[in-house]
This record gives structure tokens, sequence and C-alpha cells, in this order.
């Protein structure tokens, strides 16, 4: 037996991903800010799959020291199989005024890339030989997705990491801002992919493999909760009649399909794609943006990450 660690397993994509893998007889660690979520998902899937090595872990992915004692307390426990896969699943929107995180960085930055950043690098040295790990992305990445522009979420913007640390005040309206960082912030998930990927043979674990999975649009999956009332009431009552057209999916199919990327045979070699693929049996990748290739950006996004994450490290000695 070995052990899968997914980020955001509560409900929507990761929770079907998890039980995807617990029934394929996995240690599954639910890692999640709330632990009674987390305990009820467990239990859920427990019972579901009848898999007893689902356990709940509390992880705040907007908090670096909750970051760094998730990891401790994951490296110390002498319950768990060695360490096969990593899951970052977990990512917010915000639709509403700029929240930051413990540590003061903007909330979607926080959450969605730095927090994922820290958590990855730490657990490096705890895989086992052959590990892998995915990075979930998004459509939205592209400067031209026409589902997500349809929708409202407008194009990446990529100025510096340290700017989407720390953005400054905009006279924008919440909405368009909000979704603005999103859409960023899936492509720093793919910029981190990459740059992870070139640095792993440095950092003395060339043997992993690291691809990232756009799971398609997903009604059902909880991401358009903030949404205003006319947007909320086309992602329940528009999108799920869509699901037959390319690029609209569901929960219940692409969670599957990101748990064949942590245990399929198949893709055990495979490493620096992005796959797209919402149908049993699909295998499709392609291309990202080409933004999400850019070694300038990719390298000013891992330097400065790891800059603000040392940085948190040190006030908090201090």
């Amino acid at each position: 037996m070995q052990t899968i660690i997914i980020t955001g397993a509560t409900q929507g994509l990761g929770y079907y991903a998890a039980q995807t893998l617990a029934r394929q007889h996995y240690a599954v660690v639910l890692a999640g800010r709330n632990q009674v979520k987390n305990e009820n998902a467990a239990s859920t899937i427990r019972r579901a799959t009848n898999n007893q090595h689902v356990y709940a872990m509390m992880l705040d992915l907007a908090s670096l020291a909750s970051v760094r004692q998730f990891v401790n307390a994951f490296a110390s426990r002498t319950d768990l199989p060695p360490l096969l896969g990593l899951v970052n699943n977990a990512g917010l929107q915000i639709i509403g005024p700029t929240e930051y995180t413990a540590d003061g960085f903007e909330m979607t930055f926080g959450v969605n890339h730095l927090g994922h950043f820290l958590l990855t690098t730490l657990l490096l040295p705890h895989f086992a030989r052959q590990g892998r790990i995915v990075v979930v992305s998004s459509g939205t990445h592209y400067p031209d997705d026409p589902f997500a522009r349809a929708l409202g979420v407008l194009p990446p913007a990529y100025t510096t990491a340290g700017e989407l640390a720390y953005p400054e005040p905009t006279t924008r309206k919440l909405a368009v801002t909000g979704t603005i960082r999103y859409a960023t912030s899936k492509l720093l998930n793919l910029l981190f992919a990459y740059e992870l990927i070139r640095r792993l043979p440095a950092l003395g674990r060339a043997d992993l493999t690291v691809n990232a999975y756009d799971p398609g649009l997903m009604p059902g999956s909880g991401l358009a909760r903030q949404q205003s009332g006319l947007l909320k009431w086309v992602w329940t009552n528009v999108l799920p009649v869509l699901r037959l057209l390319p690029g609209v999916g569901s929960v219940q199919t692409s969670g599957p399909l990101l748990a064949g990327l942590i245990s399929d045979p198949a893709f055990a070699d495979v490493r620096g794609k992005y796959f797209y693929f919402h149908r049993p049996g699909d295998r499709r990748e392609k291309p990202s943006s080409p933004d999400s290739y850019d070694l300038a950006k990719a390298q000013d996004l891992w330097t400065t990450s790891k800059q603000l994450v040392a940085e948190v490290s040190v006030m908090k000695k201090a």
C-alpha cells in the first residue's frame, strides 16, 4: 500500500479523486482547513469504499505555519505507507473585497499558489521512489478561453510574483479583480509545475514526475458560490445541460480521471504535460498557454516564492 495526499478533498473534484483512489486500495490523506468537513468526508469515503486507510489531516494553505505543521505531522506518523503522490487540488476564487492570508499575502495567490509551493517543496524528501505530483490548473489560464470569457472570468495578468503577493489598491470592480486573480493563479500553477520539473534533478528528486490537469468546467464544484446571482444560476442550471460539449465535465467524471494521473501505470514515466480530458478512456494532452512556458516568469515566481516563505519563517522565529 502507498499513500496519496490530496488538498481540497472535502467536496467536488478532490472528493471524487479521493474516493476513486480509496477504491483502488491506496491510503488517502485528505488535507484541508476545516477539520469537521475533513473528518466527515474521510468517514463517508471509508464507508463507501470499505477502505479504513482514509485519513483527515489539518492543513490551512492560507497559513504557512499550518503548512509546515502539516508536513511535520505527516513525517512523524508511523501508520502511513510510503508517500506515492500529492494532488495539489485546493483552490478558491474571491469575488469581493481583497482578502489576505495569515501571513499578509493576497488570498488567491497565497492559497492557490504559495501554500502549495511550500507544501510541495517540503514534502519532496518524503516521497517514495518514482512518486508523482499533479497540479490542478484550469482553462481560465488561457488568454482567449471562450468558456471563461462567457462566464465573466477575465484573462490572467502576470506582472511580477511580488506584485501578485502584495497587490496595489485598484479601482476595478471587485468581481473583475477577483476573476483576474483566479485566472492568474491557474497560470501560476502551470509555471510552478514546469519549473519544478526543471529543478527536480538539482533538488535530488529527478525520479519524481510532475504533471498538470485541467478538469474542464465542472458544475457542482462549488467554485461559483461567490458569483453574482445570474452567473451562479448559469452554473447551476445551464452548464449541467451542456456536459456533452467538449470542455464541460463534472466532478463525478473528472475526479476519477484526476486520480488516474497518480495511480495509472500508463502515466508512470510521463512528466511535464498538461492533460485535458473529461470522459472515461480519454487521455488527451495539449499545450498550455504560451505564457505558461515563459522561463523568465517561472524563474521570477520560483525565486520570489522561495524568498516569501523564507521571510515568513524568519519572522515567526524572531
